[in-house]
Formats: C-alpha cells, sequence, structure tokens
C-alpha cells in the first residue's frame, strides 16, 4: 500500500511555474503559458488574481503596450526560495529550520515519487512494444 501525499496545487503551480521561468533569459512566462499551468496545476484562479496577491507581475516588453509575459511576484519567489536556504550553523537555529523544511521535502518527495511512477510506466510501455517487434519479426 503507498501513501500519496497531496501536493497544495499553488506549489504544483510554483514548480511548473519555475520550470517555464528557467527557459527564458529573464525568468519570464508568457500569459499562454500561465494559463495552461494554472489549467494543469488545477489552481482555480484568474490572472488578475495572481497578481493582485503577488504570485505573478506583469512584464511589458520595450516596443508592446500590453504585458505578455510575467515575472515571479513577491508571494511566489518566497514558494521558490524554499529549496535556496542554507542551513544555520546555531544548533537550535538549524533545528527549527529542519522543522520548517518539513513540509518542503515532503513535497519534493511526492513530486519524485510521482515521477519515478510516471518513468516506471514508460519503461513498461517500452519493454512491451520491444516484445511486440520481437514477436513480430518471428512470424
Amino acid at each position: 500500500m503507498t501513501t500519496e501525499i497531496q501536493m497544495d496545487p499553488y506549489d504544483r503551480f510554483a514548480a511548473s511555474f519555475k520550470d517555464k521561468a528557467v527557459r527564458h533569459p529573464d525568468s519570464l512566462v508568457s500569459a499562454r503559458a500561465i494559463r495552461t499551468i494554472l489549467d494543469e496545476t488545477g489552481v482555480e484562479c484568474s490572472m488578475h488574481l495572481l497578481i493582485a496577491n503577488g504570485w505573478i507581475a506583469p512584464v511589458t516588453l520595450e516596443g508592446k503596450v500590453k504585458a505578455s509575459w510575467y515575472k515571479a511576484g513577491t508571494k511566489l519567489e518566497k514558494r521558490l526560495d524554499v529549496e535556496k536556504k542554507e542551513e544555520p550553523s546555531d544548533p537550535i537555529d538549524k533545528a527549527l529550520f529542519l522543522i520548517e523544511q518539513i513540509p518542503f521535502i515532503e513535497r519534493k518527495l511526492a513530486e519524485l515519487k510521482e515521477k519515478e511512477e510516471y518513468w516506471k510506466k514508460q519503461l513498461e510501455r517500452s519493454h512491451a512494444a520491444e516484445e511486440l517487434i520481437r514477436r513480430i519479426e518471428e512470424i
């Protein structure tokens, strides 16, 4: 029996936003990509609310009138910065820091488990295809 940890949709949003942002030299994500991320992660929120709540910040590119690109807002940056923190050297501060990391670590493990299951299924499919081709060649 496996225990499934449900990830917060906003954590999935943050992870997806980060994946898309690393592909852009200025860490920007297009409006279309954000709508796709919202659909994929199950976050039921409008772009306006994401902006108003500090999740994303609009960026108007040079020569453009409307913002069609977005960068991480302060709230999103805080969520993304969790994995960048360094452990304090003071033992008490270190213990508090490690306790604070538990939800983040659990989310990361859940993500990895999902990815592992996906790749195992892909491997099974590949082996099945390989077996099918082998059988066809024998005929």
